[in-house]
C-alpha cells in the first residue's frame, strides 16, 4: 500500500515535469526566433578531381543560434549543371560529404542546402567540380606552359631528408 502511494506520487511528478516541458516548448516568444543555418558547399575554391575515381563533396554547416550542433542537421544535395551524355553518380546525398564519380571530362556544378532540426532551410550554396583525365605534370624547374605567364618565380619543393 506504502508503495503505491510512492509510485502514484512519483507518475504525479513525472506526468507535471513532461506537462511543463511541453508547455515551456509551445510557449515561444518573438525573441526565440529560429534563424536558419547557413550551407557551404566549398564555393570559391576550385575543384579537380580525376574521372573514373570515387571522390567526395565536402559539405560545411553551420548554426547562427547554435542549438543543432547536437541535434544535426539534414542535408540535400543536387546536381544543378552537369554534362549531357555523362555517366556520373552521387552517392550518400543526404550527408556532408557525398561520394562522386564521373567518367567525362567536363564541368559539374552542385548546390547544397542544409535543413535544422527545427526545419528551417539554408539558402542554396554552389560548387563546381571540375573533371579531369589527369593532373598536370611538373617536369624539371618550370611551370606548366599555361602557367608561366602568371607565375614569376618557380622554385620546387623538395623534401628534406
Amino acid at each position: 500500500m506504502q508503495n503505491d502511494k510512492i509510485m502514484n506520487s512519483k507518475r504525479k511528478a513525472l506526468i507535471g515535469i513532461c506537462i511543463f516541458f511541453s508547455l515551456l516548448s509551445l510557449s515561444g516568444t518573438a525573441d526565440a526566433q529560429n534563424n536558419p543555418p547557413i550551407a557551404g558547399a566549398g564555393a570559391g575554391v576550385d575543384q579537380y578531381i580525376l574521372t573514373n575515381q570515387n571522390t567526395y563533396l565536402s559539405g560545411q554547416a553551420s548554426d547562427p543560434d547554435r542549438d543543432d550542433y547536437l541535434l544535426g542537421f539534414r542535408w540535400l544535395w543536387q546536381a544543378t549543371e552537369v554534362p549531357e551524355g555523362a555517366d556520373w553518380s552521387l552517392v550518400n546525398e543526404d550527408t556532408g560529404g557525398p561520394d562522386f564519380r564521373t567518367n567525362m571530362p567536363e564541368d559539374y556544378t552542385f548546390s547544397l542546402i542544409v535543413v535544422d532540426s527545427h526545419g528551417a532551410a539554408s539558402a542554396s550554396d554552389y560548387v563546381t567540380i571540375h573533371a579531369v583525365d589527369n593532373f598536370p605534370v611538373l617536369t624539371g624547374n618550370r611551370p606548366p606552359r599555361h602557367m608561366q605567364d602568371q607565375i614569376n618565380t618557380f622554385t620546387p619543393v623538395v623534401p628534406i631528408s
